[in-house]
């Protein structure tokens, strides 16, 4: 996973990148120019704080349920492994200097990677180069040797090593170059014409990474004499420059630069009036770059760190992190950003799991990104804490904190919770809807709090009379286990009238709508429907509506838990109720058409637009509501009712949507 890659694909990239990487700390890095005299000293370090493992060395770890293993690059080093759990059953082995990540994955489903460096320590970490990277041959056919001294480390600081020279390869600058000529093995340089060269030794360092060594070279003539120096730093700015990538400069001011370092370089070893004219070709074209605000294809950013930001394609809104050349990051980066601008902040770590990304809520809670980047339910993530493999549902959150539920009811008809302990626990809700782990408790919602005392439900005896309800609260189908949202409708002491948004088939009597609705709640409405609790006993079975008064037929709540057996718990609204909760108007006996109440004209509204119908509301009252105006009917019309009960309004704390 961090194998070496080449960087960019433009020609002028791979000569910039051969010279520039190792003069520019040889040289630049200590402050020193090509004149002086000093001893250049390198001294070289590890690339990152990765575990270290030397050449031919193991590095043996136990993993609980190993299931799989593999190494980013087995040239670098290679893994061996044993499924289950045994005693240092991964094994990694050190077989060249460089990075690697041994990945593994277990079989509850997590995936995980474990960074090395792996060294070399017969490879050089120092090297002095005497009289300040310069020599002189003072005539032609004349001699030197590259004065060089390598060290290695093989404990706390680095030793000089005579041998460690032999894994230099050295060469001349340019190719079939004429001034002076050098042995690849021995770095011994003859000098074959007059003038000045470089000659470049390269090797492999003790962490994997190349590096180059920089020697110049004049032969029958002075160094301090010319301007050559000044002519080789000018060459060696524009080789940085050129290898920037990504590169901040138009291509056409690289160009005119690259051609200006490619004249610099042929006069190398020239005649002053050459080697003048080459610095200024190299000044103007070095203070002639214009910087080019573009952004590579296909990537987005930088952002205020300078990360790039690559589209992972589906879902939408989730990418990975990458450097301006479209590489990943190791191990591997993802964010979701919900506005599609991950540039611009707001980015939320993403989790890949299972092929799919998850954003992760914190305790072990997680919501997925679907495909059209938006995020689904919260999950949990279960005892394996992985969403991927069984997500736990539903969650809810209370006060800041995650909780699976609500679950039951139990045998007191009370809704339960399983969270994280309040203390002791692991700061994880661990849980699953059909058993509770071991580092969680049981809670239970009581006026909006979470309590680990069970609570004793209470139905208090209500007192005064029914008025409209205009709040717009609907009880959320998604948890009570129904297909249909309720609307509250009127309120009393406590208690809410709600009635089912979407309609049943029933007959218009009063007697057989009530058969009908009656039927529906204790044969399909479900036993475990989070509701259950909340609904109220009532006295709708023997209130009659009357079409000469709608205050007539005006159901209340006895104050009594109901029960699924219970008669009349659920029920058809009357004429009067449907005309003073939600209506548009009402017919009253002589025909005559009067406007509904603002408030049951909105719960009207509500109802209508939360489903994009309209229906037909059979009354007990010998009444009905079409389009919205309560009319009396015959009994042998057929038509649909809305079922209605009075339940506890603290059931919106928690079913509400």
């Amino acid at each position: 996973m961090n194998a070496s890659k080449a960087i960019g694909t433009k020609s002028r990239r791979l000569l910039a990148l051969i010279l520039a990487a190792a003069v520019i700390i040889a040289l630049g890095a200590i402050g020193v120019t090509l004149t002086a005299k000093t001893a250049i000293e390198v001294t070289l370090t590890a690339p990152n704080s990765y575990t270290t493992l030397e050449v031919g060395a193991e590095a043996k770890l136990s993993i609980v349920n190993l299931a799989d293993a593999y190494s980013s690059d087995s040239t670098i080093a290679a893994v061996t492994f044993t499924k289950g759990s045994g005693l240092r059953n991964l094994v990694t082995l050190g077989v060249k200097a460089g990075t690697m990540a041994t990945a593994y994955g277990t079989s509850s489903g997590k995936v995980l990677t474990y960074n090395y460096q792996i060294t070399d320590s017969r490879n050089i970490t120092k090297y002095i180069l005497d009289n300040g990277g310069e020599g002189v041959i003072p005539t032609v056919g004349g001699k030197l040797t590259v004065p060089i001294h390598t060290f290695v480390t093989t404990g706390e600081n680095p030793v000089e090593n005579a041998a460690a020279k032999s894994t230099i390869t050295w060469s001349t600058f340019r190719p079939n170059d004429t001034v002076a000529s050098v042995n690849a093995t021995t770095g011994e340089v003859t000098g074959e014409s007059k003038g000045a060269t470089i000659i470049l030794g390269q090797f492999t360092d003790k962490w994997g990474r190349a590096q180059d060594i920089h020697f110049l070279v004049a032969v029958g003539i002075k160094i301090n004499d010319s301007r050559l120096d000044e002519l080789i730093d000018l060459i060696e700015e524009a080789n940085r420059i050129l290898a920037l990538d990504p590169n901040p400069y138009t291509e056409e001011s690289l160009d005119a630069l690259e051609q200006a370092k490619n004249d610099a370089e042929a006069v190398v070893g020239g005649t002053e009036d050459e080697i003048a004219g080459a610095i200024d070709e190299l000044n103007d074209a070095i203070n002639g770059l214009d910087e080019a605000n573009t952004v590579p294809d296909g990537l987005l950013g930088p952002d205020g760190d300078g990360n790039y930001f690559k589209p992972v394609g589906e879902p939408a809104n989730v990418y990975e992190v990458v450097d301006g050349n479209g590489d990943s990051k190791q191990p591997p980066e993802y964010v979701y950003n919900e506005n599609g601008t991950p540039q611009d902040g707001g980015n939320v770590p993403a989790i890949p799991k299972g092929g799919d990304y998850y954003i992760d809520l914190g305790h072990n809670i997680y919501q997925k990104v679907e495909n059209s980047g938006t995020l689904g339910e919260k999950v949990g993530g279960g005892p394996d804490e992985n969403p991927a493999t069984n997500p736990v549902t539903p969650i809810i959150e209370v006060g800041g904190n995650y909780y699976v539920g609500p679950l039951g009811p139990d045998g007191e008809g009370n809704y339960y919770y399983y969270g994280d302990k309040t203390s002791g626990g692991d700061n994880l809700v661990n849980s699953t809807a059909d058993a509770k782990h071991s580092t969680d408790d049981v809670y239970y919602l009581v006026d909006g709090q979470m309590t680990t005392t069970k609570p004793s439900p209470t139905f208090n005896t209500p007192s005064g009379s029914p008025t409209v309800a205009n709040t717009g609260r609907f009880i959320d189908k998604t948890k009570i286990s129904d297909s249909s949202d309720w609307l509250e409708i009127a309120t009393m002491d406590g208690y809410s009238l709600i009635i089912r948004v979407n309609p049943l088939p029933a007959k218009t009597s009063a007697a057989q709508a009530s058969t009908d609705v009656m039927n529906w709640y204790k044969n399909t409405f479900q036993s475990t429907s989070a509701l259950r609790p909340y609904i109220s006993k009532n006295d709708a079975g023997w209130k009659n509506g009357d079409v000469n008064s709608l205050t007539a037929g005006r159901s209340k709540p006895t104050g009594v838990l109901a029960t699924i057996t219970d008669n009349d718990t659920c029920f058809p609204l009357s004429y009067g109720e449907y005309a003073q909760y939600c209506s548009n108007a009402a017919v009253d006996s002589s025909g005559k058409e009067k406007a509904s109440g603002t408030d049951a004209k909105a719960n009207y509204v509500r109802i209508t637009n939360e489903e994009q119908l309209t229906a037909t509301y059979v009354s007990n009252g010998s009444g009905r509501l079409i389009s919205g105006t309560v009319k009396v009917v015959q009994n042998t019309e057929s038509a649909s009712v809305h079922p209605a009960m009075w339940i506890l309004t603290s059931a919106f704390e928690t079913l509400g949507k």
